[in-house]
């Protein structure tokens, strides 16, 4: 099974990267089980200090990759409306990486509790890994 990893994660691994959650990733990045979304690289690479810049490229190159399309684009734009009506507001980058794992109708990996929301609104799955 892959699982799309929200910048969260990935964080959180480059903060603890002898924690669980950095040890979960990596088991997941060795059954190649990892997919990234286009707003996820964006956040890491346009995130991390510069002296890691090279080193996540080539690791963030070894995994399945999924782009923003136009009916990504158009989720975004419906979901937005809708939860700006029910008086919720959402970071348009998780809007985009949300709208790209529902459309390959992959679980998400997340630290961020916003996401739950969304979950909790059928919008995506959420992947909660055991302990």
């Amino acid at each position: 099974m892959r699982y799309v990893i929200d910048s969260s994660v990935w964080i959180e691994t480059f903060r603890s990267p002898k924690g669980p959650i950095a040890q979960h990733l990596s088991d997941l990045l060795d059954d190649d089980d990892v997919v990234l979304t286009s707003p996820v690289k964006a956040e890491l690479l346009l995130g991390c200090i510069q002296s890691w810049k090279s080193r996540l490229e080539v690791l963030l190159s070894s995994v399945h990759y999924l782009s923003c399309t136009e009916p990504e684009w158009q989720k975004v734009f419906a979901w937005a409306k809708q939860s700006r009506s029910d008086g919720l507001t959402f970071a348009l980058g998780d809007l985009l990486i949300a709208a790209t794992a529902g459309s390959a109708d992959l679980p998400l990996w997340t630290l961020d509790t916003d996401f739950e929301r969304m979950e909790k609104l059928g919008w995506i799955k959420l992947y909660k890994p055991k302990n």
